[in-house]
């Protein structure tokens, strides 16, 4: 058998050299999805709203305190009440939720950049296997809520620090999530093929690699999503913040929870905590509506 002969059947199957367009068809029918559709809608009114409320409204009417005001129960004038210091506590839950998920949003990406990045590259070559296992055995060993008071007290409050701590190791474990799943397709018959014909390795892993990876890729973006909230909610609690003036779900929780205002005054503490509950469950169903819909990794291949 001469190398011409040896691909043969391979090149001619349309069940391993697909070239359609992949990424098309993807997005198409998520689009498609109310699974996707709806919560995506709701962020996206809950994320716009905060935004217009921080360019067009006075941060005088959520930030400036009068005691004379304080703690009036929801009411068609304050639709979620007043907090302990008389401010609009409607226009906090709203900047505080915008905040909570720009800061969300952007650290996700950027830990999803470089674990992805970094995932394929350990992943597909299998000679940095041992040093990136040594990387991530002491990054797993360091305890990460110590690591978190150390570092931001050092930096200061802000929203800078406090995207630079959630993202400093956030990567790591979506390194490891993406090596662990390309190790099972690395050896696949169409992924030897393109090593052969001296595809790129570039586009190896847009056409080959993240298809099969892509429902991995987006559940690791929603998980991530409430996850930093929850560290956001933990750092807050011990009075580190997002800077002065730039309020979040977690400075809100923890006022209501440090105050005992939860008890006496406990749509304080509901309401926000209801935006949390409802951010994480849009998140959930988005991911979860993306998994169902990524095409099996039999139908992979280069383009």
């Amino acid at each position: 058998m001469n190398e011409n002969d040896l691909f043969l059947e391979v090149s001619s199957s349309n069940e391993v050299i697909n070239k359609r367009n992949y990424y098309k068809d993807f997005f198409s029918k998520i689009f498609n999805r109310p699974g996707f559709i709806i919560p995506l809608f709701i962020l996206t009114i809950i994320f716009t709203s905060g935004l217009l409320v921080d360019i067009f409204i006075d941060k005088s009417s959520y930030l400036e305190v009068d005691f004379e005001k304080a703690f009036i129960s929801p009411n068609k004038v304050y639709w979620f009440g007043t907090s302990e210091f008389g401010q609009n506590f409607f226009y906090q839950v709203l900047i505080g939720t915008y905040n909570t998920i720009k800061l969300s949003f952007i650290a996700s990406l950027i830990n999803l950049f470089i674990g992805v990045v970094l995932g394929i590259i350990w992943g597909h070559n299998p000679k940095i296997d041992n040093l990136m296992i040594f990387i991530r055995n002491i990054f797993n060993n360091i305890p990460l809520p110590i690591f978190y008071i150390i570092v931001i007290s050092a930096i200061g409050n802000g929203f800078i620090p406090m995207l630079f701590v959630v993202t400093f190791l956030g990567w790591v474990n979506i390194a490891c999530l993406i090596r662990n799943n390309l190790i099972i397709i690395r050896n696949k018959e169409y992924n030897i093929y393109s090593k052969l014909n001296n595809v790129s390795p570039v586009k190896i892993a847009i056409y080959n690699y993240l298809p099969f990876l892509l429902s991995i890729v987006f559940n690791s973006l929603a998980i991530s999503m409430p996850e930093i909230t929850s560290i956001e909610v933990t750092l807050s609690y011990f009075g580190f913040s997002l800077g002065e003036g730039n309020i979040s779900l977690g400075t809100l929780l923890h006022s209501s929870i440090s105050n005992n205002n939860c008890f006496n005054h406990p749509y304080l503490f509901l309401i926000p905590l209801a935006f949390i509950f409802t951010i994480n469950i849009c998140f959930y169903y988005i991911g979860k509506t993306i998994s169902n819909v990524s095409i099996k990794e039999d139908d992979v291949c280069l383009k």
